[in-house]
């Protein structure tokens, strides 16, 4: 690949996508401390944002970029992309630490983010990494990261991370502490049953997505919601909803084509 890259882009950056509380940054901030000459931000950085200079390396992460970053992957040879994967039901049960009444996520936004994810499975430059792999045992896919992406120099292992302190208050935040990978989250939905019976009551298709990615042999589990009193969260209009995914395609299309206007202009 040809180091001559215009300002504002690194010679081989990783950018870290997935639906948010899947676990970006536990693997950003292991992914700062654990290999070699990483330059990163010091917060979230939208892949549409320029950078300072022409790092060697630059790894950065936005959440909802996995739904913008198609448009640019081919154009940028560059550009590395790594999606995390959450089981949907600890993604919608996960509240604001701060704000114990508010959910972050829901399965809507999980299916959006897999539909975009599904189209980009296969590229070369495209890694799907599993939360529930990645707290599990953290160090093989530690190994399954520098197997694809060959320019990554291991300096500690991915299960060490949290020795090299925290990137950001933010990122401590976020994971709720600095700890070593934690396998209690797999299964962290179970904390929040009536949550998760409200998903379902939405989204009836969703014990069917549980089977087919793997994370159900069965739909046995729904036992657990019997009896459960849904708890539904307040959400915008659908209409609302459907107007805001249209103008932020828009916003994402107008971006894209500058950011490989702005790259090509180095030739």
């Amino acid at each position: 690949m040809s180091s001559s890259r215009p300002e504002g882009f690194a010679r081989r950056r990783v950018h870290i996508t997935g639906c948010q509380r899947s676990g970006t940054t536990l693997l950003m901030q292991m992914m700062y401390t654990c290999f070699a000459g990483v330059t990163h931000p010091p917060d979230e950085l939208p892949l549409f944002r320029r950078i300072e200079g022409r790092p060697e390396l630059f790894v950065s992460k936005f959440p909802r970029d996995i739904l913008r970053a198609a448009r640019v992957l081919d154009g940028d040879p560059g550009l590395w992309l790594i999606y995390l994967v959450r089981d949907p039901r600890s993604v919608a049960a996960s509240r604001h630490r701060t704000a114990p009444e508010v959910y972050i996520a829901d399965v809507d936004e999980w299916l959006e983010a897999e539909q975009a994810a599904r189209r980009l499975d296969g590229h070369e430059r495209f890694v799907r990494v599993p939360y529930e792999d990645l707290v599990r045992d953290a160090d093989a896919v530690q190994r399954q990261l520098v197997e694809r992406m060959s320019f990554l120099v291991p300096t500690r292992v991915f299960s060490r991370f949290h020795e090299a302190g925290p990137a950001s208050d933010r990122a401590e935040r976020n994971m709720n502490g600095l700890r070593p990978p934690d396998p209690e989250g797999i299964c962290a939905w179970r904390r929040n049953l009536p949550r998760v019976a409200a998903e379902v009551r939405l989204h009836p298709e969703l014990p069917a997505h549980l089977i087919e990615a793997g994370y159900e042999p069965d739909r046995r589990w729904l036992d657990l919601l019997r009896d459960v009193q849904p708890e539904f969260a307040r959400r915008p209009p659908p209409l609302r909803r459907a107007l805001a995914r249209i103008a932020s395609r828009l916003r994402a299309a107008r971006k894209a084509r500058r950011y490989l206007r702005d790259l090509r202009s180095a030739g």
